[in-house]
């Protein structure tokens, strides 16, 4: 108890670091979420044409037709001058059984096998380099911390043992205040730092959880 009441009082002036270090790990969460998306993207339209991104994630219709460009999939070129370029063929998006309509009128999508590989790439190299990114500001965030924290138990206690009279440090063993001046204080700042990096870690763990059930799915 005395501990948690001390480090309840040191991290006070803290607050809004901590609640950085939250949001930045949930921000890195989702992009761990959406960096797993690829991994079934790729195999899903490679197997089936019709089971493209876009019958999962309508809004991403647009985005896949700037990736159906001959310039990725050669199959898209003119087949003769003055000619337009090619359309991929259209295929109806996999069934839904907890949906009967797309059962009866199923979603029609025309996006290329080259395209979405391509887009599912970049998509897997933009988020994975966001959520490295983000797990370094959080170390940064709990080193900080637990540095700040350490410096000022540092100088509360040599205040305090300055204020103490010289009959009581005679008394005492040179060692002892050693130890409490310099091992107890990085104790506690390895506590508080390693506290903060298992509090952060939890939320990876789940992320982790939830992509590979996405995958799974």
């Amino acid at each position: 108890m005395v501990l948690l009441r001390l480090l309840s009082k040191n991290l006070k002036s803290y607050y809004l670091l901590m609640l950085i270090a939250i949001l930045v790990t949930i921000g890195q969460v989702g992009c761990d979420l959406v960096a797993a998306m690829p991994l079934k993207f790729i195999p899903s339209k490679v197997n089936n044409p019709g089971s493209d991104p876009s019958c999962s994630f309508p809004f991403l219709d647009p985005v896949l037709s700037m990736f159906d460009t001959p310039l990725l999939d050669p199959t898209l070129r003119p087949t003769g001058p003055n000619q337009p370029i090619g359309q991929p063929p259209p295929a109806p998006c996999p069934a839904n059984p907890s949906n009967p309509g797309s059962i009866i009128h199923p979603m029609i999508t025309q996006h290329s096998v080259i395209g979405v590989i391509v887009f599912s790439l970049l998509l897997l190299l933009v988020f994975g380099s966001l959520s490295a990114c983000l797990a370094y500001v959080e170390i940064r965030l709990a080193n900080t911390i637990s540095q700040q924290v350490s410096a000022h138990l540092r100088q509360e206690l040599f205040d305090h043992l300055q204020r103490l009279s010289l009959d009581w440090h005679d008394r005492q063993k040179k060692g002892d205040l050693v130890q409490r001046v310099t091992g107890n204080i990085t104790d506690i700042e390895k506590l508080v730092n390693d506290g903060l990096v298992d509090l952060l870690a939890c939320g990876h763990s789940h992320s982790r959880g939830g992509r590979h059930l996405y995958i799974a799915y």
